[in-house]
C-alpha cells in the first residue's frame, strides 16, 4: 500500500477505505496538502474521533443510521468503547455506531408491527391507513362494515365492525 510522506498532522480526515487505508492529510496553517496518508494505525490511535465521526457521517449519509454530528455524537463513547477493545478499524466502530442502540430500536419495532391493533391486508400484509368508515359491504349490500384499500398492493377488502 501506498503512503505519502507528508509530515502534517494537525488536520486530517478520513474516507472509508476497504484496506483501512482512508486518512489523508487537509494541510497545516492553510497549507492545502490533500495527500493519501493511507493505512496509519498510529492516526486511528490520535484521532480516533475523526474517524469515527467520518464514520458516522458516511453511513449517515446514505441512510443507514440517523446522526447528528453535534456535541451529543457518537465519537467519545465510541472513542471509549475502541480503546478498551484496543480494536480501531472501521468494521469495529461501524459496529459500535450501530451496535445495540439500533438493533434494539427496530427489534421494538419490528414487535409494534406485529402486535398493534391496526388493519393488514389480507393480501400483502401491510398495515393500511387508507379507510371507507361504515359503508354497505361489496358482498351483502344489506350488512354495513369498514371498506379498505391496501395503499401498498391497492387490494380492496372489508373487516366487520
Amino acid at each position: 500500500m501506498t503512503t505519502s510522506n507528508c509530515t502534517h498532522t494537525k488536520q486530517l480526515y478520513w474516507i472509508l477505505d476497504i484496506n483501512e487505508g482512508g486518512w489523508h492529510c487537509l494541510g497545516d496553517d492553510g497549507t492545502v496538502c490533500n495527500k493519501k496518508l493511507g493505512f496509519r494505525p498510529d492516526l486511528d490511535r490520535q484521532h480516533i474521533e475523526e474517524k469515527i465521526n467520518s464514520i458516522a457521517m458516511t453511513l449517515h449519509n446514505n441512510g443507514y443510521i440517523y446522526y447528528s454530528n453535534s456535541s451529543d455524537g457518537p465519537s467519545q463513547n465510541i472513542g471509549t468503547q475502541c480503546r478498551l477493545a484496543n480494536k480501531f478499524d472501521q468494521n469495529t466502530i461501524t459496529r459500535f455506531i450501530i451496535g445495540e442502540r439500533y438493533s434494539d430500536y427496530w427489534y421494538e419495532k419490528a414487535i409494534e408491527w406485529f402486535n398493534d391493533d391496526l388493519i393488514r391486508c389480507p393480501e400483502c400484509n401491510y398495515q393500511t391507513d387508507g379507510w371507507r368508515s361504515n359503508s354497505p359491504s361489496i358482498k351483502n349490500p344489506n350488512k354495513r362494515v369498514n371498506g379498505y384499500e391496501c395503499i401498498m398492493c391497492e387490494h380492496k377488502f372489508e373487516v366487520e365492525e
